[in-house]
């Protein structure tokens, strides 16, 4: 499988940013899990343990290695074993932890790399690997949340279920992911990444309100987070969109009244591209980023021709 990742983005990766360019007015630009939810070494860094040291933790810390190196297969590997020899130092919660991150860092690096690829065949597989491993995460979140006394796992609680949570969303189960990230508020766990991506549900949901509250709560957070800029940016475009959509009908209009449109001035739309303009700033910048930059600064420069379109229309 690791070879099938390498060979994806080596043959393709200048066709990648083709997968960039999708509908302007989608709204799913998630954070990541790495981001959300850290996995660290500790204050110690690198292994530096005793070969006294008890086998399984010994498995353990290689597997934080391995994590750290990316080889997540390999960190996968390192704590099953170390879950098996039973003699680590950490309990099972942060066993089970570790290794529910590695898959779904797993899962992330096949995601990426499907979308690198052009073989139709190889694609369809990373796919399906991909969406096995963030199964396997879950699966490990659920051992925690299932066996686990609350007392025991009550470090863990909060950032098991924003886990649990971003899982249930990589599979397009917007239901199960925005329990699972409310589960993991209300055990006192919050982060900017994780109000960002309960912001996309809602916006998936058709929740607009809740939706700006979510972007607005990552921002007060982490005013450097471009995802929840970026992600306000397109909401307000599709608020934008459907408001135009929705307008009034067209009244019977006389010269006069088309004449007195045309001499109006134009209504200040700067609000529509301040979000993806910080977006920008903040950075890094990308081809998706500029792709919807454009397509608001082109609804924010015709405000109005809108309203002159209109008017001319009702004339007619």
């Amino acid at each position: 499988m690791t070879r099938m990742i390498a060979r994806a983005r080596r043959r393709n990766w200048p066709q990648s940013s083709a997968g960039a360019f999708r509908p302007c007015n989608g709204c799913a630009r998630w954070v990541a899990c790495a981001t959300l939810v850290a996995l660290s070494l500790g204050a110690g860094g690198a292994y530096t343990l005793a070969q006294r040291a008890p086998y399984g933790e010994r498995l353990y810390r290689q597997g934080l290695e391995a994590y750290q190196r990316k080889e997540y297969e390999k960190a996968i590997e390192c704590f099953s074993q170390s879950l098996k020899a039973g003699t680590a130092q950490q309990t099972p919660e942060t066993l089970y932890f570790a290794r529910g991150r590695a898959y779904q860092q797993l899962g992330e690096q096949l995601q990426d790399a499907a979308l690198a690829c052009r073989n139709g065949n190889e694609q369809v597989v990373l796919n399906s690997e991909g969406a096995r491993q963030f199964s396997s995460a879950w699966n490990d979140y659920d051992q925690i949340l299932r066996t686990v006394s609350q007392f025991k796992a009550e470090h863990l609680t909060g950032k098991v279920y924003a886990c649990l949570g971003y899982c249930y969303q990589q599979r397009n189960l917007d239901n199960e992911g925005g329990w699972a990230y409310r589960q993991a508020l209300e055990a006192g766990f919050q982060s900017a990444e994780l109000y960002n991506n309960l912001g996309c549900l809602h916006v998936a949901q058709g929740k607009r309100e809740q939706a700006q509250a979510c972007f607005r709560q990552a921002i007060e957070l982490n005013p450097s987070l471009q995802a929840a800029y970026h992600n306000r940016a397109m909401l307000s475009l599709q608020i934008e969109l459907a408001r135009r959509n929705e307008a009034a009908p067209l009244q019977r209009l006389t010269a006069a009244d088309v004449v007195r449109v045309f001499l109006q001035p134009a209504q200040p739309s700067d609000g529509l591209t301040v979000d993806i303009e910080k977006a920008i700033s903040v950075g890094p910048v990308s081809a998706d980023l500029y792709y919807n930059a454009a397509h608001l600064y082109v609804l924010a420069g015709t405000t109005k021709s809108y309203q002159v379109d209109r008017a001319l229309n009702a004339w007619e």
